[in-house]
This record gives C-alpha cells, sequence and structure tokens, in this order.
C-alpha cells in the first residue's frame, strides 16, 4: 500500500473521531507511526478495516493499531488457528520432502518448536487424533508465544535436503499468508538459500568444505 493509499483512509478516521485536530504535526508523527506498522497491507484490506470502524466501533477515541490489524486477522487467537489450519493443508499438500518457507515468521518459530518441519508434516493429521489434539495446543501456544517476533533463519530444511544436501533434487516451497505456493528446485533453490545465508555462515560452509576436499586429496 502506498502512502498515499494509506494517507486516504487515515485521514477519515481522524476527521471521524477528531483525532489530533488542533495539533497538525502531532497528527503527522502519527500518521507516520500506523503507516509503518500499516504499509504491508493491500489497498482494499485498509479500505476494509477503515470501513469495519466506521460501522462498528462505539468509543470516540482513535482507533489502536492492532485494533485495525483485528479487523483484517481476526484476533491472535483466531489467527493462530488459522495458521494451523494453514499448516496443515501444506502437510497434506507437500509432505515432508521440501524444505520450507512461511511468510508468517510465527508459524515458523512454531514449526521449529515442534521439531522442524519433518517432524511436523509426520503428525497424524486425522481431526480427532490423539496426536493432532496436543500437536494443535503446542503449536497454538507456540505460534501466540512468537507472533510478535522475526524468524531468524530463512527457511527448514526438508527430507530431500536432510538427506541428500542442496543438490538437484531438493526443492523449496515458499507459502503465503493465504495459501499460495511458489516452489523452486535445484539449482533455483539453493542460489536463493545461499543468498540468504549471513557472511559468518557462508565463510563456515568454505571453511567445512576445504576441510573435506583436504580430507578427500589425503585419502587419494
Amino acid at each position: 500500500m502506498s502512502e498515499q493509499e494509506f494517507l486516504g483512509g487515515f485521514n477519515t478516521l481522524a476527521i471521524y473521531f477528531d483525532f489530533c485536530a488542533d495539533n497538525a504535526e502531532r497528527l503527522k508523527a502519527n500518521a507516520s507511526i500506523y503507516y509503518e506498522c500499516l504499509k504491508h497491507l493491500e489497498p482494499d484490506e485498509w479500505q476494509m478495516a477503515v470501513s469495519a470502524v466506521l460501522k462498528e466501533r462505539v468509543y470516540n477515541s482513535m482507533p489502536k493499531i492492532a485494533e485495525l490489524l483485528n479487523h483484517i486477522y481476526g484476533s491472535p487467537e483466531e489467527r493462530a488457528v488459522n495458521a494451523w489450519t494453514l499448516v496443515l493443508e501444506m502437510m497434506n499438500k507437500l509432505g515432508d520432502y521440501p524444505s520450507v518457507r512461511f511468510d508468517d515468521d510465527a508459524i515458523m518459530h512454531a514449526i521449529k518448536a515442534l521439531g522442524g518441519w519433518v517432524a511436523v508434516a509426520s503428525i497424524d493429521i486425522t481431526s480427532d487424533s490423539p496426536m493432532n489434539t496436543a500437536k494443535r495446543k503446542e503449536f497454538i501456544s507456540a505460534y501466540l508465544a512468537n507472533r510478535n517476533k522475526s524468524f531468524s533463519e530463512f527457511y527448514l530444511r526438508g527430507r530431500d535436503e536432510i538427506q541428500n544436501g542442496l543438490g538437484e533434487f531438493m526443492s523449496l516451497a515458499i507459502i503465503s499468508t493465504d495459501g499460495k505456493v511458489k516452489e523452486l528446485r535445484g539449482s533455483a533453490a539453493k542460489k536463493l538459500i545461499e543468498s540468504k545465508k549471513s557472511p559468518a555462515q557462508l565463510a563456515f560452509n568454505e571453511m567445512v568444505r576445504g576441510v573435506i576436499d583436504a580430507k578427500r586429496i589425503k585419502a587419494n
């Protein structure tokens, strides 16, 4: 969403709730804060949130950022349940072979807390199975605990990469919050993964590669 698209809705709310009406500088400063936290939204999502607040809010104060987001994504608990549903869908669709990257960092945290993608993808997803019930509860708890934290790793490894490394048969599935999947294979997946590694990690990989090559030469 562009700043201009954002300001249309923000100014509507500011006028309706008489927000900073006597202080233009404070209004501008607050608009910058709101935009920084909301600019990832699509224009239609933003308009939906503004419209919902105008129709439903009973208080006469300017809505907080979290309230505006709740009109789009639901409460944190609802988002956690929706995230678990998305993970179940991807487990059924992808299996445990590809490595995965969910756009929602809280999902990444929760999957790692449950042991990683291979461990999660092997859960019995029958709705009434004891494992599903227990893991669902564990996932939701981890999701809520990490919903405002960034995930330091770019992706989580699947079975193909764990067994065979970054080879031509491995794949990386990038999964959006609305369930769209972009799958990269072989060299394309490897190139993206390598580009996301830190300089320290790349240097370590080169060192390990050098040690392995030295041992191979010595053995021959």
